[in-house]
């Protein structure tokens, strides 16, 4: 048997593309009616359950007893987002339980919520019993029986002649199970839990827990909520926080980045292209590893953000400044390796003539030097503002999810993926219209700018 894990959108679109698979397994209803609906096929069966934990550093440093404490002021606390079950269970435990919770940040997974955990960006979360279960850097406090949420996990046969999923050896994975069965492909969710069931897992009262066979997006409060505890957002705050965000991003770049330009494109500097690999480097790194090496630096528990939070009580994660600093660290190098390109290769005839009839260096700077390479600084600046509104890995990965606060466009339009494909489809070709008119309105100038004017 081949097992495909993915997110269970990303799994849909595969299936309905017509991906080769056998069964489909995930804890989002959603996706699975939009698979079923899709490929006209009959209802999905029930295979396992999970339930819900709370997340806590080893030991329970902080001791947290249950869901009633995530309200402390004192805590930082990850759920996940309310568009994926793991956020839609968490939000309607938190509601039975009356917990009046401000998370710092939605993550997009459940795992991550685990990992912002055990790397101490925060300190607690709500996740999967299955998630926790052999790790040795957290640990998890049971959520009370009167609280507690347990998920369904269905799975939905995609090829009829596979039989019933549920009772199949083939799709179980036994060990004895016929060897032409082990060839059959399946795909299911991140979250599943171990073939094992859930028989090894503490037991979780059925008289007084509910289970939801329902999509986990239809799972509402009812009577008196949080409003703190159930956070949304709508496409035009993303977009909002996008734009703002991304100018003020490119006005850091251009601050930083016109003089580092000048510097490396009319300096002997030792190690001068050292300094310039440094100073791009962001442009070949995975986002998502900008992201860690950010964390690594600015983090909680990271050298200059534990001096931070230490010294000024400033934590530089989950926060729109953040959104700032990731959009800056990939961002600003197309700024600066356009600049220094164009400061390189450009006559530098006219600047010594005019520092010859006794030009001052900041007056040869304005009115001769920028002047001499303004398509190099327009493409640049356009660039990088670009690239800052598109940013998403580096961005989810530092400054988290939260809406009003560090949700920007990219993490909107993949959340909708999750229930919305035709919102999210929307939001994507809006990105992909901006980037078209920025290349298109560039395609003169951005050439001619790194080449120095040359064709």
């Amino acid at each position: 048997m081949v097992v495909n894990l993915a997110g269970s959108s990303t799994l849909a679109a595969q299936i309905l593309a017509g991906a080769d698979a056998a069964v489909f397994a995930s804890a989002n209803t959603a996706q699975m009616d939009l698979v079923r609906d899709g490929l006209g096929l009959g209802p999905a069966t029930v295979f396992a359950t999970n339930a819900l934990v709370i997340v806590v550093a080893p030991g329970n440093p902080l001791e947290i007893t249950g869901p009633d404490d995530l309200s402390r002021s004192d805590l930082v606390v990850a759920l996940a987002a309310p568009e994926v079950p793991a956020g839609a269970y968490a939000m309607e435990m938190l509601r039975r339980a009356g917990a009046d919770v401000a998370p710092a940040t939605l993550e997009l997974d459940v795992r991550a919520v685990v990992t912002r955990v055990a790397l101490g960006e925060s300190d607690a979360g709500v996740a999967y019993r299955t998630d926790v279960i052999g790790r040795s850097d957290v640990a998890s406090v049971s959520v009370p029986d009167d609280y507690q949420v347990v998920a369904d996990y269905p799975v939905l046969a995609i090829d009829p002649s596979t039989g019933d999923p549920v009772r199949s050896d083939a799709h179980l994975g036994r060990s004895d199970a016929p060897s032409s069965a082990m060839r059959i492909r399946c795909s299911m969710s991140r979250r599943p839990p171990p073939s094992r069931g859930c028989s090894s897992f503490p037991p979780v009262s059925r008289s007084r827990c509910s289970r939801y066979r329902s999509s986990p997006s239809s799972l509402e409060p009812h009577g008196e909520s949080s409003a703190r505890s159930r956070p949304t957002t709508t496409p035009v705050e993303a977009v909002g926080l996008s734009l703002v965000t991304s100018l003020i991003t490119t006005g850091i770049a251009l601050a930083i980045g016109v003089p580092l330009a000048l510097v490396l494109a009319r300096t002997r500097l030792p190690g001068r292209r050292i300094i310039l690999a440094v100073c791009t480097l962001s442009m070949v790194l995975p986002p998502v590893v900008a992201g860690v090496a950010l964390l690594s630096v600015l983090g909680r528990r990271a050298p200059i953000g534990r001096l931070l939070d230490d010294w000024f009580g400033v934590t530089v994660p989950f926060t729109g400044a953040a959104v700032v600093i990731a959009q800056l660290f990939v961002a600003m190098p197309f700024l600066v390796i356009t600049l220094e390109s164009a400061l390189g290769s450009v006559d530098r005839g006219p600047e010594e003539m005019a520092r010859a009839l006794g030009a001052r260096p900041w007056r040869v700077l304005t009115t001769v030097t920028v002047p001499s390479v303004r398509s190099a600084l327009l493409a640049g600046t356009v660039l990088t503002w670009a690239r800052a509104i598109g940013e998403f890995g580096a961005t989810i990965t530092f400054a988290g999810n939260l809406p009003g606060v560090t949700r920007t466009l990219p993490t909107e339009t993949y959340l909708a993926l999750q229930n919305s494909p035709d919102r999210a489809l929307m939001l994507a070709v809006i990105q992909v219209g901006v980037c078209l008119a920025v290349l298109i309105a560039l395609r003169r100038r951005w050439v001619p700018a790194i080449t120095g004017g040359r064709p």
